[in-house]
């Protein structure tokens, strides 16, 4: 969407440094003009280095070819309205007020993100493999352990369903008709631990103690699954050892 921007204050700068360097996909915003009475505005100087062009006379803004859209960031009434009467036709207007609602909900999406990827440096920290299921045991992120085991990293895996990755690596209760872990965790609402077998060669066999986790709204309901698969080979190989 072709965008003017009138008014280059600090938020104007804010919003370009926002939409070239991490985008706005859902809106495809392209800035093709900057404008402020003042040359040495802030948004303005930052245009000037992106190569954005630049104005001081609202005339040519109204004038820029395909224009789609003006916001408006003086946060002054007179200038809006101004535009406002001056506007083409097809163009539309976001003036200051929904411009710092729209800022806002930028910001909170860019919390939500820096959430999600801490969450994300966490799992990946763990040495053991993890994975978060949905409800329907879909894959929704998976951690560097899983993707060093399956080779899978974690848009590939994203959408699978657990079984299809880990059981049919070996003979898990999700293969063989037995108590499935996740269900039990679904049905009781509580952690379930229980320990399954890889057979990678005959005779040789990789043990796992497998922690299922659930995660609730705070409504109470499961929402998702917290699988963790944790090696424990060497230490039943030692208990063997030892009952020898």
């Amino acid at each position: 969407m072709k965008t003017a921007i009138v008014g280059a204050g600090k938020g104007c700068r804010s919003l370009l440094e926002f939409v070239l360097e991490r985008g706005l996909q859902e809106l495809h915003l392209e800035v093709g003009m900057v404008c402020d009475i003042r040359g040495d505005a802030p948004g303005i100087l930052c245009a000037v280095e992106r190569g954005i062009r630049t104005t001081t006379v609202l005339s040519d803004v109204l004038q820029l070819p395909g224009l789609e859209m003006i916001i408006e960031l003086t946060g002054c009434e007179s200038a809006a309205r101004e535009i406002q009467e001056l506007l083409p036709p097809g163009v539309r207007l976001m003036d200051h007020r929904m411009a710092h609602l729209f800022w806002d909900l930028i910001q909170m999406e860019e919390n939500l993100r820096t959430e999600r990827e801490q969450v994300q440096d966490i799992l990946d920290s763990m040495p053991d493999i993890v994975l978060v299921l949905d409800r329907e045991k879909r894959i929704e992120t998976v951690n560097a352990g899983f993707s060093r085991f399956t080779g899978l990293n974690r848009d590939q895996a994203r959408g699978y369903h657990c079984h299809d990755v880990l059981c049919e690596r070996w003979g898990s209760p999700g293969r063989q008709g037995m108590d499935c872990p996740f269900e039990q965790v679904l049905r009781t609402g509580k952690r379930v631990n229980s320990v399954q077998v890889r057979e990678v060669a005959p005779g040789v066999e990789e043990h796992f103690e497998v922690t299922m986790t659930p995660l609730r709204e705070p409504g109470g309901e499961i929402t998702r699954v917290v699988e963790s698969l944790h090696p424990i080979t060497e230490r039943i190989r030692l208990t063997r050892e030892v009952e020898l």
